[in-house]
């Protein structure tokens, strides 16, 4: 700029014959060696903002949550034990003229597969208590809804938690058996 304030006109021959600054000394760099005859050099810049701005459809957290639940509840209930174990589904015990069907196993460290199945089933009655409990917390506003939701969360959390204490103490009791 000029003292009094007028910017001072450089012609593009002017820049390109005594550049100023090293990003200056780059384009011109750049200039020299564009073939103008050949190939026209483009106008406008293309613009890739779109495809960052694009986001794939994805499943809702809800569905994520489900199957991260089935997955641990398989797990838990000894899904990969009864695949490598290969056990029966139950057994069955003789009584006079009767044939009474065995559910559980009396030993601490085996199952059958029912067992395995009962516990999955009472365990996802207890996380869905949980669950229900969790709900009655976003329904703040709605205190008759939220009431609702947190008494019957904590019946089915504390049933099905009794439920699966009763079935461990029916494995322990006749592990630790006299008899045994």
């Amino acid at each position: 700029m000029s003292k009094k304030g007028k910017r001072i006109r450089v012609s593009k021959k002017e820049q390109v014959e005594n550049p100023t600054s090293r990003m200056d000394k780059i384009k011109n760099f750049f200039r020299r060696l564009w073939p103008e005859k050949l190939i026209r050099k483009p106008r406008s810049r293309l613009d890739f903002e779109f495809l960052t701005r694009m986001e794939l459809p994805s499943p809702p957290r809800e569905v994520f949550f489900i199957l991260v639940l089935l997955f641990f509840l398989y797990i838990v209930s000894g899904g990969i034990y009864n695949m490598t174990r290969k056990t029966i589904p139950l057994n069955y015990q003789q009584i006079g003229d009767f044939v009474q069907p065995v559910f559980f196993w009396k030993d601490l460290h085996e199952q059958f597969i029912l067992e395995g199945i009962i516990f999955a089933i009472l365990l996802f009655i207890v996380f869905m208590g949980t669950y229900l409990i969790y709900e009655s917390t976003k329904n703040f506003y709605r205190p008759s809804t939220s009431y609702a939701y947190l008494v019957i969360g904590l019946i089915l959390f504390f049933l099905a938690f009794a439920f699966i204490e009763l079935l461990i103490h029916q494995k322990i009791t006749s592990f630790y058996s006299p008899e045994f």
